[in-house]
């Protein structure tokens, strides 16, 4: 089983390597890749930056959408890019998405707590699948894939994170802290394998609780995912890959 497949079923339908390959000598076809790769997100994009504006406080997100097209990221003009086709796969994808009834359940939760919930299910379910298909291909720069076995599982799971690499030694800032599934798994097991640069490289992860968090995350010197990680984080813990080969 390759990897793409123990990514989920998602990638697995929808990428295959023959298409991932071609696209990344065509910029063309890497676009029309990510655009397919949308289209479970696609008819959901007004109401999760709707949502985001209100839960994040930034009245202004609900402008880089319109007509279901991400404005700020291609020309309105060119929107047909993100119109993916309604193949089967998008139909039961949609489906599978929790209807909105499921907001009550979380009524009695404190609003941090709220949100710290809604943020994740956004990123499981509406960012990541695109982002780990993304990485694996090598478009996204400073991300990589870290594949960990499940503690009770034991299947292979495959995490995005931001990693910053010094030499053979890689460090990744958890937003979530021990609360995430992938540090739970590693700490249980920290022989990891990390896709970046299009390879996989055997590594060794180590939880370093007396490390500076803060400090660490300012070194990657990269202002938007420092940004993002101090905005939806909630329990920083630096993690340190010790690479193999």
């Amino acid at each position: 089983m390759s990897a793409l497949e123990t990514s989920g079923s998602t990638s697995a339908a929808v990428w295959d390597e023959e298409r991932v390959a071609s696209a990344r000598d065509d910029p063309e076809g890497r676009m029309a890749l990510m655009a397919r790769c949308y289209g479970v997100i696609t008819p959901r994009l007004q109401q999760v930056y709707e949502w985001s504006a209100h839960e994040l406080g930034v009245p202004g997100l609900p402008g880089c959408v319109r007509d279901g097209a991400l404005t700020y990221a291609w020309p309105y003009e060119e929107r047909d890019v993100w119109r993916a086709p309604d193949s089967m796969l998008v139909r039961v994808m949609r489906q599978m998405l929790p209807p909105a009834r499921k907001e009550a359940a979380m009524a009695d939760d404190n609003p941090e707590t709220k949100k710290t919930r809604r943020i994740r299910w956004v990123q499981r379910h509406l960012v990541n699948p695109p982002a780990k298909v993304a990485v694996w291909c090598g478009l996204v720069p400073g991300f990589v894939l870290v594949e960990t076995v499940g503690r009770k599982s034991g299947e292979r799971r495959l995490n995005v994170v931001g990693m910053k690499t010094e030499g053979d030694t890689g460090w990744v800032i958890a937003e979530y802290g021990r609360r995430a599934g992938y540090v739970n798994n590693l700490e249980a097991n920290p022989d990891v394998r990390v896709r970046m640069h299009r390879r996989w490289r055997n590594a060794q992860a180590r939880i370093l609780d007396d490390d500076d968090p803060q400090a660490r995350l300012e070194s990657f010197h990269r202002r938007s995912h420092e940004a993002a990680v101090r905005q939806f984080g909630t329990e920083l813990l630096t993690i340190q890959f010790e690479f193999r080969d």
